[in-house]
């Protein structure tokens, strides 16, 4: 891996977080309703038609981690205030009465989809560890064990897990993997950022559930619905991939077997023009949908570089450098704002940038910057001419 490759990279990573948080926190934001918004267009602001879509919970909490990510960062008290500040308005206008989080609400606070998803309470959990994390405010891991409760009582399905929606309307459809994969990763930081073992103990749990239902040995890949008939979304497969290299780090247990193989599969079917994900493979493994979403890529991106960092892989190394550059030309914008669903042609399918995508890049670079900076510090190992300081043939 070419050492001024790496540092293009994270330079460029660099200016456009430092564009595009500020944005967000601004023009993506609504004072007066502490929410933000569902997007903006790609000249960077946000209009009539863009202000009146329901204000989903999911974005609130996803905007909310970005904000304290920010403020982690750099510090900039604004990040920290929208954070808190949103974080208060969800409580009150969001919250039922029996700690669970609603769908969406208009931005006048008026009821829009009262349901609860599994989904968003995943989100609820992820915000609320990142929040006590930053603002050193335990009452935000309490709001987090409140939600995980709400979960326990209205959502639990029979045969482990939990249905996706409150209130369950079909009680004996199939299983679904997604909002499980979200709590998985909302119990690893909540287990990171308190030292709670119950979190841990959730942890291990969801990932039984994983092995057990969702992940396929026989095809390499993991199943969306609980079902051998079932489709994938490769972008699914990578963002396990990142998760259970940080799963196995912190619990000890044994993923790596697993993890080979979603990643071999998961290169079988990259598109060999530009290294993409697709956004669905049938039962059989073949590419159906030939778009390419953003949040799949910087899901991609967060697996190479797992491989690399983990299990050693350097080729996997090489081709996250290759991929964040395609994330960094095709898709992200000067301006802070982003390309969010190419279809087969090329053709964007978004008229505007949806906030949602933030949590997806933002983690995907802060992990990049994370790893990439790790693989800069390691020393040299004997080849020639580097006298012992950071390794070149790195």
């Amino acid at each position: 891996m070419n050492p001024e490759k790496i540092l293009t990279i994270l330079s460029q990573i660099r200016t456009f977080r430092n564009v595009a948080r500020p944005l967000w926190m601004d023009a993506g934001f609504d004072s007066e309703t502490a929410h933000f918004y569902e997007g903006l267009r790609r000249d960077a602001t946000c209009d009539a038609e863009l202000r009146a879509m329901p204000s989903r919970s999911r974005v609130q909490f996803r905007q909310i981690y970005v904000a304290a990510q920010a403020w982690l960062d750099t510090h900039e008290p604004v990040a920290l205030q929208r954070a808190v500040l949103c974080a208060e308005s969800v409580l009150k206008n969001y919250r039922t009465p029996d700690g669970g989080f609603c769908y969406s609400k208009t931005l006048q606070n008026e009821p829009s989809d009262t349901r609860c998803g599994a989904y968003e309470q995943a989100f609820a959990i992820f915000a609320f560890a990142h929040l006590a994390h930053v603002s050193h405010d335990v009452s935000y891991m309490n709001y987090a064990e409140e939600t995980w409760q709400f979960l326990l009582t209205h959502l639990s399905h029979p045969k482990g897990g939990f249905y996706p929606m409150f209130p369950v309307k079909n009680p004996d459809a199939p299983r679904e993997q997604n909002h499980h994969m979200h709590l998985f990763e909302a119990s690893l930081y909540a287990y990171l950022f308190s030292g709670e073992m119950v979190w841990l103990e959730r942890a291990n749990q969801l990932f039984n559930l994983f092995e057990t239902v969702f992940y396929d040995p026989e095809k390499g890949v993991v199943r969306e619905l609980e079902s051998s008939e079932s489709h994938s979304e490769p972008g699914h497969s990578a963002e396990w991939i990142w998760l259970l290299s940080i799963y196995s780090q912190i619990s000890g247990v044994q993923s790596e077997p697993i993890v080979r193989q979603l990643y071999a599969v998961l290169l079988k079917n990259l598109d060999p023009e530009n290294g993409c994900v697709y956004d669905r493979l049938d039962a059989q493994n073949n590419p159906t949908m030939l778009g390419q979403r953003l949040w799949g890529q910087c899901e991609l991106l967060k697996a190479h570089l797992s491989m690399m960092s983990v299990l050693g892989d350097l080729k996997a190394g090489t081709r996250g450098l290759n991929l964040a550059e395609v994330i960094l030309l095709r898709y992200l914008q000067p301006n802070g704002t982003w390309h969010e669903h190419f279809d087969a042609t090329g053709k964007d399918l978004y008229a505007y940038a949806p906030a949602s995508s933030l949590y997806h890049i933002n983690l995907a670079f802060q992990e990049t910057f994370r790893m990439l900076e790790l693989r800069l510090e390691q020393k040299c190992k004997g080849c020639a001419g580097c006298g012992g300081g950071t390794c070149h043939e790195a």
